[in-house]
């Protein structure tokens, strides 16, 4: 039987402008970690030394395969701006033909 479906790998961080969420998306996709990556506007509220704080953050999801998970968080770890970044991933089930375009976006046609 044909799987109608797969899994990919998402990945997830915030930052603090929508300049350096562009910049963090589009250097994730030229260098080919992620097939794409959606910027989302967000509302945080968190506790950081001692005091609950509140902000405007940008969110982004960045579409990967699992074999590059490790390999994209490094790039984010790497370029983000804040001291302590969330980065974290899931998976997500999707078609089979998207999977097919997420794999093929990320890895090197042979």
């Amino acid at each position: 039987m044909v799987p109608i479906h797969s899994s990919i790998s998402v990945v997830v961080t915030t930052t603090d402008s929508l300049d350096h969420a562009h910049q963090l998306a589009q250097s994730a996709v030229r260098s080919s970690l992620a097939a794409c990556a959606q910027i989302l506007p967000i509302r945080s509220v968190y506790h950081w030394n001692g005091q609950i704080q509140s902000s405007t953050e940008s969110r982004i999801e960045f579409k990967t395969i699992p074999e590059l998970v490790d390999s994209l968080q490094d790039h984010i770890q790497k370029h983000h701006t804040y001291e302590l970044p969330e980065i974290g991933s899931f998976q997500m089930i999707v078609s089979i033909d998207y999977f097919h375009w997420v794999k093929n976006s990320v890895m090197p046609r042979t």
